[in-house]
Parts: C-alpha cells; structure tokens; sequence
C-alpha cells in the first residue's frame, strides 16, 4: 500500500470506454454533498437511537462535543479498515491510502477490478465494524464504554459517502458486473465484454 498527498490518481494507459466499460452516472457535485448531509445526519440519529435504546446509555448522556472531536480521529482508522478489506494488489495494481487537502479527508483507492460484491464489502466494512459491532457487544453484556461510543456514532456520520456510493452501486450496477476505479469515476462492465471490446479493437 502507497501513501499519497492528493486526489485519487489516474491509471496510466488505461482508457475504460475503449475497452468496454460502462461510466456509472453519479449526481453533480453539490447534489451528491447534499444526499451525503441527509445520509450523514440519518445514520448519526440512527446510531444514537441505537445506543439509547439497547445499551446501558441514556440519549441525553451523548456529548456532541466529543463526537465532533471524534471525528477526525476515527477517520485514519475508517480508511484503514477499508484497506484491509480491500484485496492485495496484484501485477501493475496499485492500493493507495490518500488524503485530499481539497476536500480535507483520507481515503482508500484500489486500481484494480473487483466484483461488485467484493466493492460493496470494502465500502460497509468500517460502518458494520466500527458502529454496528461496537452497539451489538455493549448491548449483549450491557457494559459501558462511552469512547467506543463516541467511536461509533462518530463512524456513523463518517460513513455517509460509503452508504451512498453503495445504494448507487447498487441501483445502477448489474448484479455480476466487475467495477473499477479511474480517479474518482466508477466504470463498470460485465463478463465477457473484455473479449468483445479487444474484438473490436483488432478489427
């Protein structure tokens, strides 16, 4: 695994509508930041409620404060997570672990393909992980840990991108298509076009 200072980097030589692969459509910019807030603010109620209702907790015990503090400490880990799912690289592939000053956050980027089950896993690992895993133990042993609280529902909030990439990927990707990355584009293409688009290109 690699480390970068900047935005996802582009595949060198690699040209995905020659070869066959289809751009998934994604909402412009400041659309996908607003679904990413509602998502966002969705699941932190979500994972307080949660918290409230199966632990030893009580909601009007939740300093938001350190939530917010939270936040830029667990964001490292939320990434590393996703890269420790995220299969080894292979050949002329490349794992990045990447922070982007533009938009002031850390990242994972994998250049090569991966089955759209194996994308959706790497994309819910840190969500399932850190804070779903986290409400499930303090709720079967009723025990009270408030900094792995805080770590949860501060994921929670972090997640709200990997939740949304996934309901894309989901809606707009066919089931047994594989999906790669060019920079911050999705392609996707299904089994067999491979053949097809290199048929294609010697004719």
């Amino acid at each position: 695994m690699q480390l970068r200072i900047g935005p996802p980097p582009l595949t060198p030589g690699w040209e995905p509508a020659a070869e066959g692969w289809t751009q998934m459509p994604e909402p412009a910019g400041w659309l996908m930041q607003a679904w990413a807030l509602v998502v966002a603010v969705v699941l932190a109620v979500a994972s307080v409620l949660f918290w409230a209702a199966l632990t030893p907790f009580a909601w009007d015990e939740i300093n938001w404060l350190w939530v917010i503090v939270a936040i830029p400490l667990v964001s490292p880990v939320h990434e590393l997570v996703h890269a420790i799912v995220a299969p080894l690289a292979r050949g002329d592939d490349r794992k990045y672990l990447g922070f982007s000053p533009r938009h002031v956050g850390f990242y994972v980027h994998h250049t090569g393909a991966l089955s759209r089950r194996r994308y959706v896993v790497v994309g819910l690992a840190p969500l399932l992980l850190m804070s779903v895993v986290p409400i499930v133990f303090c709720a079967v042993w009723q025990i009270r840990l408030p900094w792995l609280m805080y770590v949860s529902i501060a994921n929670a909030l972090g997640s709200c991108a990997d939740l949304l990439g996934t309901v894309l990927i989901l809606t707009r990707i066919p089931r047994r298509a594989t999906i790669r990355q060019q920079g911050t584009q999705t392609w996707w293409r299904m089994p067999g076009q491979n053949a097809i688009a290199a048929a294609t290109l010697r004719g």
